[in-house]
This record gives C-alpha cells, sequence and structure tokens, in this order.
C-alpha cells in the first residue's frame, strides 16, 4: 500500500483500528462512561485524509506537526479554532512498500510511547487519547480518522520516513458555536458513522478470555472433584470388595442350608409317610379300643351281659387267632411256593447242568466230527486228485483204444471199470457229506435244548426272586406293626428337630435375603456415584484437553520466540530508548549487558553494537538529534495520574479549547 495515497477503505479500517484499541484503553480503566466513545465517522476519515494530504504537499520534512496543513484542512471541514492531532513516525524502507499490517504494528507500539512514555511531553498525547478533556461531555463522542504521508528530507526529495496522523474531533469542538460550522461538518459526514468490524472481534476476544477463565476453573473444580470422586470410590470399592466377600460367605452358608433343609425335607417327607400309616393303624387300633371301651361300658351292670361282652372278646381274640393261623398258613403256603421254586430251580439247574454236559458232548463230537470231516475231506481230495488220475487215465485209454481199435473187447473193460471207480468214489464223497449233514443236524438240536433250558432257569429264578421279596415285604410289614409306638416316638421327635431346623434355616435364609438386597441397593448407588463420576472424568479430560492443546500453542509459541530472540537485534539511542530492526522505539525494554528485556522482564534480544538496519539507524539518528517542541514549562517527568487529573481541571478552568497538545 502507498502511504501517500491511501484508499478510503484502507483509511478507514485504520480508524477502526485504532478506535477499537482507545476504547478498549478507556474500558479497561473504567472511564468510558466519564469520558464518552471514539467513534469513526466518514467525514472523519476524510479529515484525516486531508490532513496527510496537506501535509504532503507542504513538503513537509519534520518529526513535528504541520499546524498550516492541520489548520487549512479542520478549516475546510468547518472547524476554525485550529486544527489539532497526535501523530507519530515511522521509518521504512522507501523500495519496500508497507503493508496493512505493518502499519497495524507501527501504530500499536506509537500509541504505546504515547501513553507510557509521554512525560518528556507533559502526557498531552495521554490525555488527549484517553479523552480526559471530554468529562464534562462524557454523554457524546468524539470522532477519529488516521492519515499517512510520506516526508521529505532536507534535500527536497520524498524520503522513506511515513507520518501518522490521529485527527480526533472531539465535543469541545464540534460544540463551539462561535468557531465551528456544524452544517459544514454535517455536509462532509463528520456524524456519518461507519460499522467498526473490530469491536465484534475485541468482544468475542473478551468472551473468550471469560469463557477461558470459566473452564480453567471448572477444570480445576473438576480435577478436585475427581480426585475426591476418585478417593470415595477406591473406599467405596474396598468396602465393596469387603461386603461382596461376605456375601460371597452368606451365599455359601445359604446354599449349605438350603442342601441341609432339602435334605431334611426328603427325610421329613418319609417320615410323615411313616407317620401318616402310623397314624392311621393307630387311629384305627383307637377305634377297635373305644368300640371295646364303649361296649364294655354299655354292660358293666349286667354280668351276664359283661360275660357275654367276654364271650365276644374271646371270640374275637379267637377270631383274631384264626385270622393269625391263616396269615400263618398262608406264610406256610408261601413257604412251600418258597421251597418248590427253590426246587425248580435246583431241577433248572440241574438241568442246566445236564444241559451244559450234553453241550459239551455236543461239542466235543463236534469236534470228532470235525475232525472225521478233515478226514473225509482229505479222503475226497485223494478221490478228486485219483479222478483226476483216473480221468487222465481213461483219457490215454481212449488214445489207445483208438490206436488199437483191434483190441476193442480189452478196451471196453477197462473203460467200464475206470467208470465204476468213478462212481464209487463218488459215493464215498456223497456218504462223507450226509455224515456231516447229520453232525451239523445233532449240534443245532443240542442248542435249541441248551437255550429252552436256559429259559427254564431264568423264570424259575424270577419267580423265586418275586416270591422272595414277597416274604421279606411280609417280615418288614410285621416288624414295622411291632415296632410302630418306637418309630412314632422317633418319627416326632425327627419331626419336631426338622422343624425347629427348617426355622432356622428360614429364619438364616430371610436374613441372608435381606442382607443381599441391602448389599445390592449399596452396589447400585456405588455404581450410579462411579458412572456420574466417570462422566465427570470424561467431561474434565474434555476440557482438560482443550487447555492442553492451548499450552501447547503456548509452548510452541514460547519456543519460537526464545529461537528468534537468537537472532533479534536491537540498538540503543544516546538517551537510554530502545529501538527494534524495524526503527520502533520498544516501550518499556531496558537493556543489561548486550541483552535486551521487554516491559515484564522477558529476554527478547541482544544489543548491537551498530544498526542493522537502516530503519534502526534512522531511529537511532533521529532520537539522538531530535528537539521536540515544548509547549510550556515541564512541571516533573514523573507526572502522575494525580498531576494528570489536576492540569485536565486547570485545561477545563482556562477554557482553552484550542491549547492540546498536538505533539
Amino acid at each position: 500500500m502507498d502511504p501517500n495515497n491511501l484508499t478510503t477503505e484502507q483509511a478507514t479500517d485504520l480508524s477502526n483500528f485504532v478506535a477499537t484499541i482507545i476504547n478498549q484503553m478507556r474500558s479497561s480503566l473504567g472511564i468510558n462512561n466519564d469520558v464518552g466513545d471514539i467513534l469513526v465517522s466518514k467525514g472523519s476519515v476524510q479529515l484525516a485524509l486531508t490532513v496527510a494530504k496537506n501535509t504532503f504537499n507542504d513538503k513537509w520534512a519534520y518529526v513535528d506537526h504541520d499546524r498550516k496543513a492541520l489548520n487549512k484542512s479542520f478549516s475546510e471541514f468547518g472547524i476554525n479554532g485550529g486544527g489539532a492531532e497526535d501523530a507519530s513516525w515511522n521509518s521504512g524502507d522507501f523500495f519496500a512498500k508497507p503493508t496493512i499490517a505493518s502499519f497495524k504494528n507501527d501504530i500499536f507500539h506509537a500509541i504505546q510511547q504515547m501513553m507510557f512514555e509521554d512525560g518528556d511531553q507533559d502526557m498531552g498525547h495521554t490525555v488527549s487519547l484517553l479523552g480526559l478533556i471530554n468529562v464534562s461531555n462524557s454523554d457524546k463522542p468524539s470522532y477519529l480518522g488516521v492519515g499517512t504521508n510520506y516526508l521529505y528530507d532536507d534535500e527536497g526529495n520524498v524520503s522513506d520516513v511515513s507520518m501518522f496522523h490521529y485527527n480526533i474531533v472531539d465535543p469541545l469542538s464540534y460544540l463551539d458555536d462561535i468557531n465551528t460550522d456544524t452544517e459544514v461538518l454535517k455536509s462532509k459526514g463528520m456524524f456519518d458513522t461507519v460499522n467498526n468490524p473490530y469491536t465484534d472481534l475485541a468482544s468475542a476476544l473478551q468472551q473468550a478470555e471469560s469463557e477461558l477463565s470459566d473452564l480453567q476453573n471448572q477444570l480445576s473444580t473438576a480435577q478436585s472433584t475427581l480426585k475426591t470422586n476418585q478417593d470415595n470410590l477406591a473406599t467405596q470399592q474396598s468396602a465393596l470388595a469387603i461386603q461382596e466377600n461376605k456375601l460371597s460367605d452368606l451365599q455359601n452358608q445359604l446354599s449349605t442350608a438350603q442342601n441341609t433343609l432339602n435334605t431334611d425335607n426328603i427325610n421329613l417327607n418319609s417320615l410323615k409317610s411313616s407317620l401318616q400309616q402310623a397314624q392311621t393303624k393307630l387311629s384305627l387300633d383307637q377305634t377297635i379300643l373305644q368300640q371295646a371301651k364303649e361296649t364294655l361300658d354299655s354292660y358293666t351292670a349286667d354280668a351276664k351281659a359283661k360275660l357275654a361282652n367276654l364271650k365276644q372278646a374271646q371270640d374275637n381274640l379267637a377270631a383274631e387267632q384264626d385270622r393269625l393261623n391263616d396269615a400263618m398258613i398262608t406264610l406256610k403256603e408261601k413257604q412251600t411256593v418258597y421251597n418248590n421254586a427253590q426246587n425248580e430251580l435246583k431241577q433248572a439247574q440241574d438241568n442246566q447242568a445236564k444241559a451244559q454236559a450234553d453241550y459239551d458232548n455236543a461239542q466235543n463230537e463236534l469236534a470228532k466230527s470235525q475232525t472225521r470231516l478233515a478226514s473225509l475231506q482229505a479222503d475226497l481230495r485223494q478221490a478228486q486228485d485219483k479222478l483226476v488220475k483216473d480221468t487222465e487215465t481213461l483219457k490215454q485209454a481212449q488214445d489207445t483204444l483208438n490206436v488199437y481199435t483191434q483190441d476193442k473187447a480189452q478196451k471196453l473193460a477197462n473203460l467200464k471199470q475206470a467208470q465204476d471207480n468213478l462212481a464209487a468214489e463218488q459215493n464215498k464223497l456223497s456218504s462223507l457229506k450226509n455224515i456231516s449233514e447229520n453232525k451239523k443236524s445233532i449240534l443245532a438240536e443240542k442248542q435249541t435244548a441248551l437255550s429252552d433250558a436256559q429259559e427254564v432257569l431264568k423264570a424259575a429264578q424270577d419267580s423265586l426272586k418275586a416270591e422272595q421279596d414277597k416274604l421279606n415285604s411280609l417280615q418288614q410289614h410285621l416288624s414295622d406293626l411291632q415296632n410302630a409306638p418306637k418309630l412314632l416316638a422317633e418319627a416326632q421327635d425327627r419331626l419336631a428337630q426338622a422343624k425347629e431346623t427348617l426355622a432356622k434355616a428360614q429364619a438364616d435364609y430371610e436374613e441372608a435375603v435381606s442382607t443381599l438386597s441391602d448389599k445390592q441397593a449399596t452396589l447400585k448407588e456405588k455404581q450410579d456415584a462411579l458412572e456420574k463420576a466417570q462422566t465427570a472424568l470424561s467431561q474434565a479430560k474434555q476440557v482438560l484437553a482443550s487447555l492442553q492443546a492451548i499450552k501447547d500453542a503456548e509452548d510452541k509459541a514460547k519456543a519460537q520466540a526464545e529461537e528468534k530472540t537468537k537472532n533479534t537485534h536491537f540498538a540503543q539511542t544516546a538517551n537510554g530508548k530502545v529501538v527494534d530492526s524495524q526503527g520502533h522505539i520498544m516501550v518499556g525494554y531496558t537493556v543489561k549487558g548486550n541483552q535486551v528485556f521487554d516491559a515484564q522482564g522477558k529476554l527478547v534480544g541482544t544489543l548491537a553494537q551498530t544498526s542493522t538496519t537502516r530503519r534502526m539507524a534512522n531511529t537511532v539518528k533521529q532520537e539522538n538529534a531530535k528537539v521536540l517542541p515544548q509547549t510550556g514549562d515541564k512541571p516533573n517527568n514523573s507526572t502522575t495520574v494525580g498531576a494528570i487529573l489536576v492540569g485536565l481541571g486547570s485545561l477545563l478552568g482556562l477554557g482553552a479549547l484550542g491549547k492540546r497538545k498536538e505533539d
């Protein structure tokens, strides 16, 4: 961009940038409601561009204000009380054109200097930028415009030094009915404000910083909560493990008790069955006894009746004896059946033994038959071999017959003999085959007889076992009847013990169920607390990741800055000011040895023995030789804020509206 020919858009952008910085300073100091805001308008931008243009047309070559250009420009906009401005200068490279970014950098450093190194100017620039002369008109805004132009050098040529004009039209100027033509100001667009995009950016930055602070506080709280939750979780997990072990023990005890209960229930059911049988018999006996008592009681007055009753009882006894005898007879019959079964079993066993002997004999006969069969088969093979030989002999005889036809009768006799021999051998073979078949038939008959004997034996054994089971059942029933009272007492004792055991097991079971329910509820609470802690941990990790990303970016920037300081050089003027390679005077920078530190005491570079750039050399030269104009006696270079306010009161009291410090 060309400093001599800023476009309206470029000048408006620079004006918005400066207005935002000034408003932020006023807001940070808490005085914005007391001094009003800075706005940018179409007219204020054109005014600054006009001041820059008139300054260049005057071939201005000084680090000072061109009052002629100021007064002329302000007059063109209807302000006849004299023009005023804050200004800064920057030495650049004439052949390397500046950019909007480099201009903003220069402006930022210039505002720093006017705010923090303005003691030798009675803090006039500071008062102007902070708007301290507008206290009486805090409800009305001021209008700012920024313009630039190149200066001329001593030989009358355009130099590479740029001059920045910060022209502020405050309420004291545009409300002056005597020296200001308001209609001209309106026609020039002084009150036609433009949109300032940096305001939104500044608000967004402030909001982001506030949100970052909130997130950091939330992270700290979340980390503290996480630590507490983790400690609580560890304690709860330890307690939960103990409770789970106890629960496992109780469950094992419950399982044992349940098994015992099941066994007792089985025994109890068995005892109940025996008890029921005993009770049934007891009830029957009691009924008979009651009937006997009733019969006896009904005839106590009558001896004859009693005798009759006695006779009846005796008859009953006899009947019972008969029934017992019948039972004994039945038992004897069963015993007879048993004995018969035993005899039948013995007979079957004998039959089995005989059948086994027959089987063994049959086996022996079979072995002999097989041996004989083998012999016969050998004879058969011999006969077959002889048949083959005889066949060959027959063939030879036939051949001989053919040869000796004259001896036909002999040959026929020989043939017949051979045929007879062959028939005899074939008869022998058939006989041997018949003998083998007979032996096989006998063996099959023996095996069938053996199978039948085994079936008879098994049937006898089954019958014997059934009769023995009946006998055992009758004997057991008789024993049960004899031992019924004792068994009943034992069953009642076992029933009482089983009931007691059942009651205790039921109580233990209910207690275990209650304990288990409590543990499950506690476990659910622990799980809920764990899920909440995990959610908080996840959120904290997300916040931590965001903060870590910010920290990584800061660390990276710090590392880059440290690397940059190794190759960053500064120069120092005769009055102790520090100048960077761009020719900027660094506010708050100090020199220790050959090291340069910023206002926060951070190492930012080294002090060069000679200027390393042309801009640096020009600034050092200008600072060493410059003599700034003064507008009055300086009371003290270390003027405090209180002195500024006193000076402000003096200015307001004198009404010196046109004598604001412009340098």
